[in-house]
């Protein structure tokens, strides 16, 4: 891509993200979009809006899990499901680069089990490590920890929105060979749509997922309601 059709199609992506609900953009060609919108907002962080914070969700090489804890999370999927591991992805990431929950009395002590994994984590986006993968598995394998995440994540967005501000996280470098296998591939991608959409369903509304996904992977994906993304993506050519 040259210098001229870079700038326009970041233009682009700035102005779609001024809309409600704007969750995917869709590529065709292109691979490296993703990597420069990303810099961009890290170069600029007022590049969205002046409100908004980007945070990496999953696709940034040196922050992102490694084929081994794709693995690993694909173990815990069996035991429960793509949208648990995704939701437990999401809150390392909020817990990393959110704001600091004070939880008080009976939820001090309802979310106890989460917060104190989060917490041993480093405050701010480091290096993918053995402990950020052991713990992604741990919480999206445990049906009844993935029932507190879902609550966990609506008080980080309140914490956000509270603040007037808005939290992207980016998820990019989904393919087919994310897992051994395409079938298996696919089913993590969608899991991730699966868990937009709860946030949708929540009403989460300062927690805003940006997905780059290629055409051609996101015309194989087959789940309920994914009509329900037409008219929310972004659909960009090569030029």
């Amino acid at each position: 891509m040259d210098k001229t059709a870079e700038v326009a199609q970041l233009l682009l992506i700035q102005q779609f993200l001024q809309r409600d609900r704007t969750c995917l953009v869709r590529l065709a060609g292109e691979p490296d979009l993703p990597a420069l919108f990303f810099a961009r907002t890290q170069a600029d962080p007022g590049f969205i809006s002046a409100v908004s914070t980007v945070l990496d969700g999953y696709g940034h090489r040196s922050t992102s899990p490694d084929a081994t804890a794709w693995g690993r999370f694909a173990e815990s999927a069996h035991g429960s499901s793509w949208e648990a591991v995704w939701r437990a992805l999401l809150l390392v990431r909020l817990s990393q680069g959110g704001p600091l929950l004070s939880l008080q009395g009976g939820k001090k002590e309802l979310f106890a089990p989460l917060t104190s994994r989060l917490r041993q984590l480093p405050r701010r986006e480091a290096p993918w490590s053995e402990g950020h993968t052991s713990l992604v598995a741990e919480l999206g394998g445990d049906l009844e920890t993935s029932l507190l995440a879902k609550d966990l994540a609506d008080l980080f967005d309140q914490a956000i929105g509270r603040k007037g501000r808005t939290l992207w996280l980016v998820f990019s470098d989904l393919g087919d060979d994310l897992l051994e296998t395409r079938q298996q591939s696919q089913a993590a991608i969608t899991g991730l749509f699966e868990m937009i959409q709860a946030l949708d369903a929540r009403r989460l509304s300062a927690i805003r997922p940006l997905v780059f996904l290629q055409e051609s992977v996101w015309e194989r994906l087959i789940f309920q309601n994914k009509s329900h993304f037409n008219g929310r993506d972004l659909r960009l050519f090569e030029h």
